[in-house]
């Protein structure tokens, strides 16, 4: 083989690699500016969702004469916004992660997009990155649920939840009893009050297990707060 011929090829390989590094680069910096656009998304599905909870928790005798052309403006919104953030997740599939998924899904809720919504909560379910973030999904999953009509799926993922940790430590029976608090109020918001009230006293219980006296009181202080704030006549 004469030297022009070697150097040819010499040079057929760096321009290879030179190429191979090139698209690398250009790709993670395409990754790094999706990455960036997903946040900015998901935080305005945050905001969006937040703003949607506090409308429809408004009195109806104090709502103004706007108040329900808002909330579609919120839907369309969350729409518009969802399908930016869906498209991003799928051209980078390893980008997005628990709570990306997690706001996705109040998303496509708020845009009344509830087959999808539940997808992607069963992603943010795959992608937690611990058992207790696995135990925050599936309780959230659960209230999704509960709030779609699915009772007894969303009492499941509220059991599965709960055999995650044992109740062995303080955290995890704060953990566990904030999982019995939040099905308290999903059954009582889906009108089951008998059921309610069950999810209240093993809540309670837990609460009162806890060794440590300023986690104990904070937690059952918070239990009773959440009970009254849906049965204020009543004795908690």
């Amino acid at each position: 083989m004469d030297l022009s011929t070697i150097l040819s090829a010499v040079a057929i390989i760096v321009s290879l690699g030179s190429a191979s590094i090139a698209y690398r680069l250009q790709r993670s910096d395409s990754q790094r500016s999706a990455r960036e656009q997903l946040s900015e998304s998901v935080t305005e599905l945050i905001k969006l969702n937040s703003k949607n909870n506090e409308m429809w928790s408004t009195p109806s005798e104090n709502r103004k004469a706007t108040h329900y052309q808002e909330l579609s403006s919120i839907s369309q919104m969350a729409a518009l916004i969802t399908r930016q953030a869906v498209f991003l997740v799928n051209s980078y599939p390893d980008m997005a992660n628990d709570a990306d998924y997690v706001a996705i899904s109040q998303g496509l809720t708020l845009a009344g997009d509830n087959l999808l919504a539940d997808t992607y909560m069963q992603k943010a379910i795959d992608k937690s990155p611990s058992d207790f973030y696995r135990i925050i999904n599936l309780r959230g999953y659960a209230d999704l649920l509960f709030r779609q009509g699915r009772h007894e799926s969303a009492r499941e993922r509220y059991q599965e939840a709960l055999k995650i940790f044992d109740n062995n430590t303080d955290f995890n029976k704060a953990t566990n009893g904030y999982t019995y608090q939040m099905w308290m109020n999903s059954e009582f918001n889906s009108g089951f009050p008998t059921e309610s009230e069950l999810y209240y006293q093993r809540a309670l219980t837990l609460y009162n297990s806890i060794s440590n006296q300023m986690t104990k009181t904070n937690n059952v202080s918070s239990l009773k707060q959440a009970k009254a704030a849906f049965q204020p006549q009543g004795n908690v």
